[in-house]
């Protein structure tokens, strides 16, 4: 199976799983109704345009990177990173940080870098909607080991 069909199928199952149709979907990223119905049924376009593939992206909270086989241009990978690697380490380090005064625990600036970087990495391949569960679960997790 070709990766252009494997993302077809994916759409099609992460707007089934959000009870979004087709036509829905496709008004929902500014295109005619057909628009996403004629891409997954009749495979046309090959390809989801730029703009098309963001808003899908967004709609369905997942990377733009998972609706394509080709590489994103530069500009598109600064833009995945600064959205999505700045926002996760953000959120992780005030999140490690709030967990460790609730909890008054003393973490070395090493080990905790260290904690970090490792759930920002359990991050991204996490679906958005379980992100702050899997970090919650992953410093309760590993701070609990480095204290006993």
């Amino acid at each position: 199976m070709e990766k252009s069909d494997e993302i077809r199928y994916k759409v099609r199952d992460l707007l089934a799983e959000r009870n979004i149709n087709l036509s829905e979907a496709s008004r929902r990223i500014g295109k005619n109704v057909a628009y996403l119905q004629q891409y997954i049924i009749k495979r046309s376009p090959r390809y989801l345009g730029e703009r098309e593939r963001k808003a899908l992206a967004k709609l369905l909270d997942i990377s733009e990177q998972e609706l394509t086989d080709l590489p994103l241009a530069p500009q598109q990978v600064e833009q995945v990173i600064s959205d999505g690697i700045y926002n996760k380490v953000a959120s992780v380090v005030k999140i490690v940080e709030d967990f460790q005064n609730d909890h008054h625990l003393k973490i070395e600036a090493e080990k905790k870098a260290q904690l970090i970087a490792g759930l920002v990495v359990k991050l991204l391949s996490t679906p958005v909607s379980q992100q702050e569960e899997v970090i919650k679960f992953a410093i309760d997790w590993e701070l609990n080991k480095q204290v006993v």
